[in-house]
């Protein structure tokens, strides 16, 4: 299974998945993560604070294609949307640490927050 992780240093989740420097797509098998991919975001709005960061559309879909699942503290409505037509299920978090979070996930025993949005479109 592949989980992708939006990140700004490589270890912890980005709090704001639309403006997160990079991505970790994990692949994980029976509960233990085989192996890690950094992928650099090429979005126009990684790591700004200002403008429309929240847009799912292009880049991201082929970035994490193949991926089941993206683990975030939260998303907006429309990346939701997104995702979710694309078979990609997010799963949301208040876990900090991207690995702790995946190999929860994977195992089973990560508390989840249920859908929590950003509030934007």
């Amino acid at each position: 299974m592949k989980i992708a992780v939006p990140t700004d240093d490589g270890k912890t989740i980005s709090q704001h998945f639309g403006r997160a420097q990079s991505f970790v797509i994990f692949e994980v098998e029976s509960g233990e993560i085989t192996s890690k991919q950094l992928i650099e975001s090429n979005t126009p709005h990684s790591g700004s604070h200002s403008g429309q960061g929240h847009d799912a559309g292009g880049w991201f879909m082929s970035a994490l294609k193949g991926c089941e699942v993206v683990i975030v503290t939260g998303m907006g409505r429309r990346a939701i949307a997104h995702f979710e037509s694309a078979g990609i299920k997010p799963v949301f978090t208040d876990v900090t640490d991207a690995e702790e979070a995946v190999k929860a996930y994977s195992q089973g025993t990560l508390k989840s927050l249920g859908r929590t949005d950003c509030g934007s479109s």
